[in-house]
């Protein structure tokens, strides 16, 4: 399975207004507890993971490389997360 969350941005220019999609795409999900996080356009330079209790357990600094991140959290329990960046985009994903 693949989740899309997508978020639409109005920006404004002298001429007119634009429309720019920011779409973050977690798979597998769900998965053993290794994830791919593909960006597109957006850099991430923080990604949290929350369990269903507000409960940090996993928070790193970092950067994409070529919009995307290959996070490794297979030593947490079984269950539903929600991933956070620092651009406010948030995702579910399941340890199974």
């Amino acid at each position: 399975d693949i989740w899309i969350a997508k978020i639409e941005e109005l920006e404004e220019t002298n001429i007119n207004e634009t429309n720019t999609n920011i779409v973050l795409i977690v798979y597998p999900n769900p998965s053993n507890g290794i994830f791919t996080v593909n960006s597109g356009e957006l850099i991430i330079n923080n990604i949290e993971i929350i369990d269903l209790t507000g409960k940090q357990v996993y928070n790193s600094q970092l950067s994409t490389i070529n919009n995307q991140l290959h996070i490794d959290i297979s030593y947490l329990e079984k269950g539903v997360y929600i991933i956070k960046t620092n651009n406010g985009l948030t995702q579910k994903i399941i340890i199974k």
